[in-house]
């Protein structure tokens, strides 16, 4: 989840959210994906992290799971406590 969060989105919807790490050089990259999946919007409430959630009990291969790529993006630390 997007910093703890399970968020069932519709179309049009938005979830922001922000986030922070230590760094231990200042400057770096960040890529990866966030892992996905259709869910009935009846009967599928968001979550947390510890909550059941039954998207997260199916396997790898069902086809309601997908992955949305997050591209290579760069941190550059404007001071040793400020990485943005």
């Amino acid at each position: 989840g997007a910093v703890g969060h399970l968020p069932v989105l519709g179309p049009g919807e938005v979830f922001e959210y922000m986030s922070g790490t230590d760094a231990a050089t200042p400057s770096g990259a960040m890529e990866g994906c966030f892992h996905m999946a259709r869910v009935d919007m009846q009967d599928t409430d968001s979550a947390h992290v510890g909550d059941t959630v039954e998207a997260l009990k199916w396997t790898p291969d069902d086809e309601r799971r997908f992955e949305m790529p997050v591209g290579r993006f760069g941190l550059v630390a404007e001071d040793d406590n400020d990485v943005r």
